[in-house]
């Protein structure tokens, strides 16, 4: 069993021997107490040096016993001289009891100066959570490292609540221009449409927010992704939870304070709770909707599409055809990424501005940190912490918040200043890598619940929440307070976390084992809470089946969704979910019943309407040419939501979904989401493949994919097997492909001639 060993050491003065003895002895005598009291069992005691040993589960205890000893101990001796080391291991049995652990906290003491608590490496790693640490000690030749406990800021907690200090994240200056042109097309009569290109983080959601409070718009509609973005209408079902609740929530956001007929209040309510409306009345209670909010010609709702690629086709379709010449007037902002074409849907509702959104400006980013920490921090420390933030206004919040919560900084009169000094590396950090730092601070059982957190849906209310955490071992009421107070969540119902990013990098980060066991704890909880009626919501509910490794539920809920999705009229829906269900269970059965499903969606014929239906319309041009083929062609267009219909489409009609990942996967990688490409081809490279070529050409894939990330010793190897598979295959093309891989591979490695023998080869 690992225990502490605590070992303190009372430094002599020299000068007089019996007052020393006598001091030493009563500061033994006093520590001694309080160790037992703790449980802790003696392991010598000799002059002015004893040593302990406590329990290994409790570092919080031990250190905050030593921190209240040596506070107490300061007031009766202001020329204090009692030194601690602190180490973790393993003791024998014996008597004396013997161990690593004895003597690094011997050697610790040794070299701590009066006043001081050295602890190991491994001590330091189980306290972190609680504690913050100082100088680094070196235990000379023995090459052993420890780290002070610091005395000024001991407790992480109380760093914690410097959070609270910071101001509010301002629009940056050279962002004012997109600003000005919202502002300019809410005044603008009719249904503008901007589309701004750019990162996460770039800003738009707060743009929108310092406009919705200038300007008050009647009805304001944020349109938010959902699992997997299977759920048909599911982004839009969140929006109108935002604005109105539910059935169980009304309160005083309820559809009977907005002038409604009750027939499309009826549809609006069925909408919130996920139960299949017919396409022809979802549309019509939309437009009725935003109608009913437009008061004058300028006075009309917002939509807020952030961000595109995450939101569900059906929600966005539909939002597009309800706005415009045939519809209510409204004004459309969405975001997406630089290389991303918008969805077709979008385009046809009317004209689309387009603007990209440039990188933060050092200047801008220093205005924003400087707003955050305050006129009364020093100019160095915005700097770093502007230098820290990167191209994004979300990276600087975030820089700061790390900062801030890892106790580098610490709030003192008025100010931030450094706790120990500036970091030494002040290079920019990742958004990624500035979550998981602040992330992995929080206390273990914390960290649990944050990640139930991530892996539920944005729209679950803070009872359900609770519940998933309670079910995985946790306390839902302190865990959540804490995540408050570290402003990683909201304090609304649903308790959203603050950052879309800050979500997806908890849920990737998690070991593979943890993320089926959470999704599973969330499938059981959302399966018992959803609706009878409520068939869209199992979209959701297959997704976290999938990821808890459940097949064969996940393909019975995604099917259930998907024939929902198909009678009511959402084509692109019904061939997203019937695709989902041969991932998740590729069994005859369920094959069976989507080639069922998909000439229900492929022969579906709407109900009379003054318009088409955008799904059913664009639903020959997928089904007319060969999938992949048509799912290539897009790629090299950079039409990444063709891609994924394309796809989506082939896996449905009974594809190899191992290739059809292969596909996706190059999507990702033509879009510049080398992260994203290799998460897919890692699952697709567990499904079994259907014959030699395809393991050829999922080598290939692999090659180019590890080439683009930097990775070219494994890109050579795995360029170097396709060639082998293609060969063993007698597959001439796949050959040719590979032999021009692995000259893409040398050329990057620098050995240009070799790489233009590879190509003369391949050209033969």
């Amino acid at each position: 069993m690992h225990e502490f060993v605590v070992w303190q050491r009372w430094v002599m003065t020299g000068k007089d021997d019996a007052e020393d003895a006598r001091v030493a002895a009563e500061a033994v005598r006093a520590f001694s107490e309080r160790a037992s009291a703790m449980g802790a069992r003696p392991l010598l005691a000799a002059g002015g040096t004893c040593a302990f040993a406590f329990n290994g589960d409790d570092v919080r205890g031990v250190i905050d016993l030593l921190l209240s000893y040596l506070a107490e101990l300061e007031l009766s001796e202001p020329n204090l001289r009692v030194t601690f080391g602190v180490a973790l291991g393993t003791l024998s049995a014996g008597t004396p009891p013997v161990g690593d652990a004895i003597d690094r906290a011997q050697v610790f003491a040794g070299r701590a100066r009066p006043g001081e608590i050295v602890v190991d490496p491994e001590t330091r790693q189980r306290a972190q959570a609680h504690f913050l640490f100082a100088r680094l000690v070196n235990a000379g030749a023995s090459a052993l490292r420890g780290h002070t406990v610091d005395r000024n800021f001991p407790r992480r907690e109380t760093c914690r609540t410097a959070l609270t200090h910071l101001g509010e994240l301002i629009v940056a200056p050279s962002h004012t221009p997109f600003i000005d042109r919202i502002r300019e097309l809410a005044a603008t009569p009719g249904s503008p449409r901007l589309l701004l290109r750019g990162p996460a983080g770039a800003g738009v959601r707060t743009w929108v927010g310092v406009l919705e409070r200038e300007l008050s718009p009647p009805l304001v509609l944020r349109l938010q992704s959902v699992p997997g973005g299977l759920e048909p209408l599911g982004s839009l079902r969140m929006a109108l939870i935002e604005r109105f609740g539910t059935r169980e929530n009304s309160e005083e956001r309820t559809l009977t304070r907005v002038q409604l007929d009750e027939v499309t209040q009826r549809a609006l309510l069925r909408m919130t709770n996920g139960e299949p409306l017919p396409r022809n009345q979802a549309l019509s209670a939309l437009v009725a909707l935003l109608k009913a909010s437009q008061k004058t010609p300028t006075d009309r709702a917002w939509v807020l599409l952030d961000p595109l690629d995450a939101l569900d086709p059906a929600s966005i379709e539909l939002v597009s055809d309800a706005v415009g010449p045939h519809g209510a007037d409204a004004l459309i902002v969405g975001r997406l990424p630089a290389d991303m074409r918008p969805p077709a849907s979008l385009l046809r509702g009317g004209a689309v501005e387009d603007m990209r959104v440039p990188e933060l400006r050092f200047t801008d980013a220093r205005a924003i940190a400087e707003a955050l920490l305050g006129t009364a921090t020093h100019a160095e420390i915005v700097r770093r912490t502007a230098e820290l933030g990167g191209d994004s206004p979300l990276g600087v919040v975030t820089a700061a918040r790390t900062l801030i919560a890892a106790g580098d900084l610490v709030w003192h009169e008025g100010g931030y200043y450094w706790r120990v000094g500036p970091r030494a590396n002040a290079a920019p950090l990742s958004l990624r890598a500035m979550w998981h730092e602040h992330a992995h601070l929080l206390p273990t059982s914390v960290y649990r619940a944050l990640e139930v957190v991530a892996a539920c849906p944005e729209d679950v209310r803070l009872a359900t929440l609770a519940k998933c955490i309670a079910q995985d071992g946790g306390n839902a009421e302190q865990a959540l307070h804490l995540l408050q107070r570290e402003l990683l969540l909201q304090s609304n119902d649903p308790p959203a976390l603050v950052s879309r990013f800050l979500r997806a990098s908890i849920v990737e980060a998690m070991p593979k084992a943890r993320r089926a066991q959470t999704h599973s704890i969330i499938a059981d909880v959302l399966r018992d809470e959803t609706g009878p009626n409520a068939s869209f919501r199992e979209a959701s509910l297959g997704h976290y089946f999938q990821e808890a490794g459940k097949p064969a539920e996940a393909a019975q809920a995604l099917l259930n969704a998907g024939r929902a999705a198909s009678k009511a009229g959402y084509a692109r829906s019904a061939v997203r979910l019937a695709a989902a269900a041969v991932r998740a269970d590729g069994s005859d059965a369920v094959r069976d019943a989507t080639a069922a499903l998909m000439i229900d969606a492929d022969t579906y014929t709407p109900a009379p309407s003054t318009r088409p239906l955008p799904e059913q319309s664009t639903n020959p041009d997928i089904l007319d040419v060969p999938a992949v083929h048509s799912a290539v062609q897009a790629i090299l267009a950079r039409d990444f939501d063709a891609v994924d219909r394309a796809v989506e489409t082939a896996v449905a009609k009974g594809r190899d979904p191992a290739a059809a990942d292969r596909v996706r996967a190059m999507a990702e990688l033509a879009r510049g989401d080398v992260a994203a490409a290799m998460r897919i081809l890692s699952r697709a490279r567990k499904l079994p493949e259907q014959d030699k070529k395809s393991a050829a050409r999922a080598a290939l894939t692999l090659s180019l994919v590890l080439l683009e990330s930097g990775d070219k010793r494994h890109a050579v190897r795995a360029a170097l097997g396709a060639l082998a598979a293609a060969r063993a295959a007698q597959d001439a093309r796949g050959e040719e492909a590979a032999m021009r891989a692995l000259a893409q591979c040398y050329r990057a490695l620098g050995r240009e001639d070799d790489a233009r023998a590879l190509d003369g080869v391949a050209s033969q």
